[in-house]
């Protein structure tokens, strides 16, 4: 069989198909009034957030792939993917230009559909598309995210929308997570957020939460590539990013809502990882505590071992496995951990782990000091449903910075990491 090869597309020659057999071959700073969102990565290059906005003008069929899924379920394989649209998100992954999506005799590869304006191209006919290479093996060290869908307008650099519609949204590459900031949220309606895209379950999207208008949260993090939001009779301005799961920081002034959420079933790479941090500090470099109130909602597949667990700033720790809850502490900031074993690439997508946690900060107090708290050197006690344990954490890996009046005046600067910054402009 021969192959033309020309501008990155490929057609076999002789009206012939192409064979193949089942061989299984930064910190960013979010910024509104007083409240910065900032995030400790580990990549020596700014990544631009693309954010895919999925306009609901008609019913669409849509899934999204990690660079796991795609190799344990359906390169080289029997797989068909059988929507208009074929659209592949990465970061400049030359191995790609061997790895193929195939509809009928055409050919294109997956770097050059993310070369394209808007990261997607469109099948010629009606032949459903295949994912296929010619020898060359995924090397899913470097991730990369694929949507099949039937309706897409485009792969775009959005930071901002005002919108009263359903969008879907899918960061850059499946290592890294979404996070909204939502300054402004207007009318009596409610607004539902849903990770992955398409129609309901059996196109892989699965509710999360949804909130009045008037209460949704000012930052959430969702720790999935994909989500569908969706508003009704409500209309909110959003700021979008994107970030790497390594460390997160989050500095808030009083009366802050923040969430965050993730489903297990989702098919993206934060599944497989077992350790997922997330740190929020309220003051921590003024010495000021807060009254923190946090709902949960919580299942922990047990086939992996998961857990969720709240860690005080000084070391006290809550460890949950199943249920609904209130947790209340006053502390000038606190960790949140999802822990579940390491999935390999072809149990992606199956845990039944899922969680949604909201965060109040109702009052702060403020502690005039300028020397960083040591924290006591660490016990543990343990019982079957709850850990308590205390750490030798201390805030002396961070920049203490005189105090300032009023309890929404709190600015919270310079955070001092050990390794290399990525910085997301314009959130």
């Amino acid at each position: 069989m021969g192959l033309d090869i020309e501008n990155g597309i490929v057609r076999a020659t002789n009206s012939e198909k192409i064979n193949y057999t089942n061989e299984n071959t930064t910190m960013t700073e979010i910024n509104v009034d007083s409240m910065f969102v900032m995030i400790e990565c580990v990549m020596e290059a700014v990544i631009t957030v693309l954010l895919a906005l999925l306009l609901a003008a008609r019913a669409a069929d849509s899934f999204v792939y990690s660079c796991e899924e795609v190799q344990y379920k359906i390169l080289n394989k029997n797989f068909e993917l059988d929507t208009d649209i074929i659209c592949c998100v990465i970061c400049d992954i030359n191995y790609l230009d061997e790895i193929y999506a195939q509809s009928g005799d055409i050919s294109h590869s997956l770097l050059n559909i993310s070369a394209t304006d808007g990261n997607c191209i469109a099948r010629e006919g009606t032949d459903p598309w295949h994912i296929v290479s010619y020898g060359a093996p995924l090397d899913c060290s470097h991730e990369f995210t694929l949507i099949a869908t039937s309706t897409i307008s485009g792969i775009a650099n959005t930071e901002l929308i005002n919108t009263s519609s359903q969008m879907e949204l899918v960061a850059p590459s499946a290592v890294m997570s979404l996070v909204l900031n939502a300054p402004s949220c207007t009318g009596w309606g409610t607004i539902s957020f849903d990770v992955g895209i398409g129609q309901g379950k059996a196109e892989q999207r699965y509710p999360l939460q949804t909130y009045s208008c008037v209460k949704m949260p000012e930052v959430m993090f969702f720790f999935n590539t994909a989500i569908t939001v969706t508003p009704l009779d409500c209309e909110c301005l959003f700021h979008f990013g994107g970030f790497i799961m390594t460390s997160v920081a989050v500095g808030a002034t009083a009366f802050s809502r923040l969430a965050f959420m993730s489903s297990g079933k989702s098919g993206d790479l934060q599944n497989m990882a077992k350790y997922k941090p997330l740190e929020m500090f309220f003051g921590t470099f003024l010495q000021v505590s807060v009254n923190i109130t946090g709902e949960y909602d919580i299942v922990a597949d047990p086939r992996y071992q998961g857990n969720y667990t709240f860690m005080n700033m000084d070391g006290t720790a809550h460890t949950y496995y199943n249920g609904t809850g209130t947790v209340n502490f006053i502390t000038n900031g606190f960790e949140f951990f999802y822990n579940t074993l390491d999935l390999p690439g072809s149990e992606v997508g199956v845990s039944i782990d899922n969680f949604v946690c909201n965060i109040y900060v109702n009052a702060m107090r403020q502690t005039l000091s300028t020397k960083p708290t040591f924290l006591p050197p660490p016990t543990t006690t343990a019982s079957a449903a709850q850990t308590t344990t205390s750490s030798s954490k201390t805030t002396d890996m961070y920049k203490t910075i005189p105090t300032t009046s009023g309890v929404r005046s709190v600015l919270l600067q310079t955070f001092v990491y050990m390794s290399i910054y990525i910085c997301i402009k314009n959130l």
